[in-house]
């Protein structure tokens, strides 16, 4: 009692809250702006060392585009320096690769050219002859026919007949050089067979033969006409260039593939100096079409061998 009043004491822990409070959020905003400081400084630093990433990436974007080089630049850190020359050989294959294209292509035209040429000669020189004879002759029918006997007339018509026969023929043999008719599992080694008469007429000097040596599975046109073409390359190929007198063509194949071989006992040309020319590339062409396999190479003691061999089934898109 304090003059007859009562005093009462009481503690307020408003301030010491309040001086808490203030406390406390003065600590979390210097928290808020060290970490926002800290993630500042972590993204600078990951996109500073990520930059090298970037200039890979736009290295194989104009690799992408077809440009002849990534144009990489000089990386400070070693694993980059690897990884970019990576890419830069990568980039120097893919060179390569479009410069064996473009020359492909241009000995392709160049072949396909030289084919129409030796068409237009064949059809000159044979159709043309055989067909200027069967328009002499029935010229001179039209002109005479009132004043010849009918021994004389049956001796036009038999000119006639024999002109037209070899025309016929010429046409056969050409239409047959352009695409074999029938040209399936069954009718390759028929096929075959023919293209090895051909050989005969012109080059009886050697001995041609040919084998099936297993029964042939069931193999799509394409790869018939892939196998077709490339033994009617390498046969000529013998006859031109080997010196040969004798020549094997033989078949045989399974479930899994079916393998064309030629092989010949003439003189081939050194193991180092086999080079792709048209004929070997047209075949990788054609090969790469129903994803086949090509060998050559010399035999010993004497003689050249080229082996084919064609994956079976074909996938839809080979066989078509």
């Amino acid at each position: 009692r304090l003059g007859g009043q009562i005093l009462r004491i009481a503690a307020n822990p408003t301030s010491e809250i309040e001086e808490r409070l203030t406390d406390t959020l003065r600590l979390c905003i210097t928290l808020a702006l060290f970490s926002a400081a800290t993630l500042a400084v972590a993204w600078w630093s990951a996109h500073r060392a990520l930059a090298p990433v970037r200039e890979l990436e736009r290295g194989l974007q104009r690799l992408a585009r077809g440009e002849d080089a990534a144009a990489l630049p000089a990386f400070a850190l070693k694993e980059f320096r690897r990884v970019a020359a990576a890419i830069d050989e990568l980039a120097a294959a893919l060179a390569a690769s479009h410069a064996a294209q473009h020359h492909l292509a241009r000995q392709l035209i160049s072949a396909r050219e030289k084919e129409r040429a030796s068409l237009a000669r064949e059809l000159h020189d044979n159709m043309g002859q055989s067909l200027t004879a069967i328009s002499a002759t029935a010229g001179f029918l039209e002109r005479h026919a009132s004043e010849l006997d009918a021994e004389r007339v049956g001796e036009c018509a038999r000119d006639l007949r024999r002109d037209v026969r070899a025309s016929r023929e010429q046409l056969r043999t050409m239409l047959r050089s352009l695409r074999p008719h029938g040209l399936d599992i069954a009718g390759l080694p028929d096929a075959l067979e023919e293209l090895l008469d051909h050989w005969r007429q012109r080059s009886p000097d050697v001995g041609f033969r040919l084998e099936i040596r297993s029964p042939l599975p069931d193999t799509p046109e394409a790869a018939c006409l892939a196998l077709y073409r490339i033994a009617q390359e390498a046969l000529t190929n013998t006859v031109r260039h080997s010196k040969a007198t004798t020549c094997l063509v033989a078949l045989t194949g399974s479930a899994e593939y079916i393998e064309l071989r030629v092989e010949d006992n003439g003189t081939g040309p050194p193991q180092s100096g086999i080079t792709r020319g048209t004929g070997l590339l047209g075949m990788e062409e054609r090969l790469a079409m129903v994803a086949g396999r090509l060998w050559i190479g010399n035999m010993i003691p004497r003689g050249f061998s080229l082996c084919v061999t064609i994956p079976l089934p074909l996938s839809l898109g080979e066989a078509s």
